[in-house]
Formats: C-alpha cells, structure tokens, sequence
C-alpha cells in the first residue's frame, strides 16, 4: 500500500471516529454535540434553542431538554409573541 493513500485513510478513519465520539456522548449524557450549529427558536428570547450536530439535535426550550437523532420528533414548543 503507497504511503500517501495510507496517510489518508488513517486521517479520514480519525475524523469518522470524532464524529462517532461526538454523537454517542451526546446521546447518552443528553448533551449537546461538540460540533454544532446553534439555531434560536425565539427571535427576542435567546434561551430557546436547537443544537444542530450531524446526526442528532439537542432541543433545549422550557419544557423539553432532550438530545434526539434528527428523524425523530420532540415535543419543543414553539415560542409564541409575548
């Protein structure tokens, strides 16, 4: 096997093995992903919000505060106008 498709295998089999690290220990301590998008649910309220990882969302809003696989469905509030 040359050296460089060597190098290479081993990096990609590094960053796959981040990404796994990163969506089980969301999943099992109810965290939000290390490599996430944060997305406020409330424009004048920021403590409504999605963490958007790779593979799993971490929905924090009043009543809910649950990590989920991003097809599953929650039961996160949308805010409403005060």
């Amino acid at each position: 096997m040359k050296k460089g498709l060597k190098i290479t295998l081993i990096v990609l089999g590094i960053l796959v093995g981040i990404i796994e690290l990163d969506t089980i220990q969301a999943k099992v301590f109810n965290n939000s992903p290390l490599l996430h998008k944060r997305e406020y649910t409330c424009p004048n309220d920021k403590t409504y919000y999605i963490d958007k990882g790779l593979f799993v969302n971490h929905y924090y809003c009043s009543n809910v505060n649950e990590t989920l696989f991003k097809n599953d469905k929650t039961d996160c509030l949308v805010c409403y106008d005060k």
